[in-house]
């Protein structure tokens, strides 16, 4: 069993860096862009095969694009959901205490205390 957590330190802003703490589980979800088309799922998905790059595919392709955004747009949508009313911090070192304050806290954590940098003001 999994407990597919652990304490996520959000860092936004272009110009002025802010700090945001969350214990989260499946933090994968702030690549997820809700708007890319669906895609047919490709049978040689998650395979080994000489006869298939999935580099070239357009359904891995299109699988990668809707669970694996890299766009900053997207991942701060998503981020504002995920840390909505979090305490913002102006610098890493209290984001950093308030995280292991938090981790003290946690019965069980099994990612730890992770940085999530996106190029966006929340």
């Amino acid at each position: 069993m999994s407990a597919d957590n652990g304490i996520y330190i959000l860092e936004t802003g272009t110009d002025k860096k802010e700090y945001r703490v969350r214990e989260l589980q499946a933090v994968e979800n702030i690549d997820y862009d809700q708007d890319a088309p669906e895609f047919r799922y490709c049978p040689h998905m998650h395979t080994i095969s000489q006869d298939h790059d999935c580099r070239t595919c357009p359904d891995c392709l299109a699988w990668d694009k809707k669970f694996n955004s890299d766009d900053p747009d997207v991942q701060i949508k998503n981020a504002r959901e995920m840390w909505a009313g979090c305490q913002a911090f102006d610098n890493k070192s209290d984001a950093l205490n308030k995280a292991y304050e938090m981790l003290k806290e946690c019965y069980i954590c099994e990612y730890g205390i992770s940085v999530i940098e996106v190029a966006r003001d929340f």
